[in-house]
């Protein structure tokens, strides 16, 4: 006999199955009449109720009955933080409300924070998590440091693909044959919202320097103007919107070869539970566009869910700086306790290898940038196979995560 399996999800996710599983059973969220009568599927040998609704509003609205809608394994999707009593009623749903029960949680939410804020200051909230033997949660962080929590490359791609908050990543997956056939202007682009570090000023310093060279395209809050959008971030909620960054598409990032890509996170990550990319470095991947990181953390995590980073338009100096960076628990680049290499070299090696991009023939660019074209396909190929491909059933579905 075969497990059951709930999954409680308000948006029409693929975290637990394929494309191909998808059309096989026909799965579509709006054939639900009732939050309260869940679609009926069954594969490989599991049989699936899926709850178009969050756990939270079943626990909010039917707490008498919530038992009746539980199976063996319990899938929660969680969509946005819990602060406070709301994360201690979430740890009181899995270990006094229900403890004979088995859940696997998923949060689908891109800030570096996991959960509550309070983890961008220390990782007690995950401890909690991690200390409850009937839970498990599946994340996009690698790391051995807590043994509940599982590593999936899939949901660093599929939570920035299906965002309809503020980002989807789907724009720039079909605006992909137009940007790879549209004639582009110039050789690198490099576009500035918020020069909030060091990292950043530094960048903005350069390319001010360099603006007036026809290969490049440099923007800033203070030297763009545009009909459509402001390259700041929109007000009044202080999050962009989906068509802020169709916009940004059409006027900006279709019109260079290249980005060089500064990160959110990464620069400043205190541990490795918060060191992740944000849409910056996601829209170019999902697009197919070559970049630079202007970071080594967030170089080194393009092994961790293994796509290959773009060496042909990478010096060498800056290229084997980078290669000194490897993702585990030792490295934290603001982090000068932590991190015995100078920061400094970054800024000499990322300026170098900018004007060496500008002073390649066209002949020798050209071949430079057909390489990392053909890099940048075989990224694409990658995270198309995690999204529409990979299912996350085989892994809910093994007792041998609950052995630990």
């Amino acid at each position: 006999m075969g497990l059951s399996v709930s999954v409680f999800q308000k948006d029409r996710e693929c975290f637990i199955w394929s494309k191909e599983q998808i059309l096989s059973q026909n799965i579509n969220l709006a054939d639900i009449d009732s939050p309260l009568h869940p679609f009926l599927f069954n594969l490989d040998n599991t049989d699936i109720k899926l709850f178009a609704n969050d756990f939270s509003w079943y626990i909010d609205n039917h707490k008498d009955n919530i038992k009746d809608l539980l199976s063996d394994i319990n899938i929660i999707i969680l969509y946005s933080p819990c602060e406070g009593s709301n994360f201690d009623r979430l740890i009181h749903r899995f270990t006094i409300h229900h403890p004979n029960h088995k859940f696997i949680l998923i949060y689908k939410f891109v800030e570096d924070y996991y959960i509550t804020q309070r983890t961008m200051h220390d990782d007690i909230p995950i401890q909690r998590l991690n200390s409850i033997s009937n839970l498990r949660v599946i994340w996009d962080i690698k790391t051995d440091s807590y043994s509940h929590f599982i590593f999936h490359p899939k949901l660093a791609f599929h939570h920035y693909h299906n965002q309809p908050a503020f980002f989807t990543g789907l724009i720039f997956e079909h605006a992909h044959s137009i940007f790879k056939n549209l004639p582009k202007q110039y050789r690198i682009g490099f576009h500035m919202n918020r020069p909030q570090n060091e990292i950043r000023m530094k960048l903005m310093e350069k390319f001010e320097s360099v603006k007036s060279n026809p290969h490049i395209f440099y923007t800033s809050i203070q030297n763009y103007k545009s009909e459509l959008f402001s390259p700041s971030i929109p007000q009044p909620n202080l999050s962009p919107t989906n068509h802020w960054y169709l916009y940004q598409f059409i006027e900006q990032t279709s019109k260079s070869h290249l980005e060089f890509v500064y990160e959110t996170h990464t620069p400043s990550a205190h541990e490795i539970y918060v060191n992740k990319w944000t849409e910056k470095t996601h829209k170019h991947l999902f697009l197919g566009k070559p970049f630079v990181f202007t970071d080594p953390i967030a170089f080194a995590l393009m092994e961790v869910y293994g796509l290959q980073n773009y060496k042909s338009i990478y010096t060498d100096d800056l290229w084997n700086y980078y290669s000194q960076f490897k993702y585990d628990d030792k490295i934290f680049f603001y982090r000068p306790k932590r991190c015995t290499i100078d920061r400094r070299d970054l800024f000499k090696y990322t300026e170098e290898n900018i004007d060496w991009l500008l002073s390649l023939s066209d002949d020798e660019f050209e071949q430079r940038i057909k390489e990392a074209n053909d890099v940048a396909e075989i990224n694409r190929k990658h995270i198309n196979t995690l999204i529409y491909e990979t299912s996350l059933l085989n892994t809910i579905t093994d007792k041998n995560i609950w052995l630990s």
